[in-house]
C-alpha cells in the first residue's frame, strides 16, 4: 500500500457523468470489476444521480458517486416506520488514488466521501429533508465507512433485498 502524500488538483464541484468522455470512463478502475461496470452503465442509466471527480492535472477520473432517494425502515414489535433517507448507491475511487494521503489527517478517499456527504447534507437542508444517508458497503470497505461516521444497521433496521447488494453490509449515517 502506497501511503505517500500526492498533490492532486481536483474539481471540488461534482461533474455530471453525462458530460464525461466515454474513453475516460472506460479507463477508470477501482479494483472491483462490478463497480467499474456500473460507472459505464451510469452514463446512460437513471438509477440515480451520478457525478465524477476529476484530476485537473491529467483529466483522469479520480472517483465517482451515484446517489438517490431512499428510506430507512425500522421495525418495532408489530409496526414499522420508514424514515426519509438518501442512498449512496455506488462510490468508488480509482486504484491510482486509493490509500493516498491528502494531508496529515485525511486520505484522498476520505476527502472524496466528505464532498459527497457535504453535497447530500446541502440537498437535505435546501431541497428535500431526510434524516439518514444509507449505503451498502463491500466487506473490504466497511472500516473506511466506519472511519467516516457510518454505522452498521442495528437489529431493528431492515435492509433492502436488491440483487446488487448480495454480500454487502448495510450501513447508515445520521444527519
Amino acid at each position: 500500500m502506497d501511503n505517500l502524500k500526492i498533490d492532486i488538483k481536483f474539481i471540488q464541484k461534482f461533474k455530471r457523468i453525462s458530460s464525461i468522455n466515454i474513453e475516460l470512463i472506460e479507463e477508470f478502475s477501482c479494483g472491483l470489476e462490478e463497480l467499474d461496470k456500473k460507472l459505464i452503465q451510469m452514463k446512460e442509466n437513471d438509477e440515480g444521480t451520478t457525478f465524477v471527480f476529476l484530476d485537473e492535472t491529467n483529466g483522469q477520473i479520480i472517483g465517482y458517486c451515484t446517489y438517490c432517494a431512499s428510506g430507512l425502515k425500522k421495525a418495532y414489535e408489530n409496526d414499522s416506520i420508514t424514515y426519509p433517507a438518501a442512498e449512496i448507491k455506488y462510490f468508488a475511487i480509482d486504484k491510482t488514488y486509493q490509500h493516498k494521503s491528502y494531508d496529515d489527517d485525511f486520505k484522498f478517499s476520505d476527502l472524496m466521501l466528505c464532498e459527497v456527504l457535504k453535497k447530500l447534507i446541502e440537498i437535505s437542508e435546501e431541497a428535500i429533508s431526510f434524516d439518514y444517508i444509507l449505503l451498502y458497503s463491500v466487506p473490504e470497505a466497511v472500516n473506511f465507512y466506519k472511519r467516516n461516521g457510518f454505522c452498521e444497521f442495528t437489529e431493528f433496521m431492515k435492509k433492502d433485498s436488491y440483487n446488487y447488494i448480495d454480500g454487502c453490509i448495510p450501513m447508515f449515517f445520521t444527519l
